[in-house]
């Protein structure tokens, strides 16, 4: 599957989220585990940590 398919399943997963449900944290990478919205911020800003958050999501089944 392309990445950028990972990416528009995530963002349609990320938009029909309650606002309250985003602050949930949903993945741990390097020991630390990251929210909804700093996954989203990750995606959206193309960071280093972009590959490997949707990496860790598609294996775990979210995406």
């Amino acid at each position: 599957m392309p990445r950028t398919s990972k990416i528009s399943k995530f963002k349609i997963l990320y938009s029909n989220l309650p606002p309250s449900e985003r602050k949930l944290p949903i993945i741990k990478i390097g020991g630390k585990f990251f929210t909804w919205e700093e996954v989203y911020e990750e995606i959206r800003r193309s960071t280093k940590l972009k590959d490997k958050i949707l990496k860790e999501l598609e294996k775990m089944g979210v995406i």
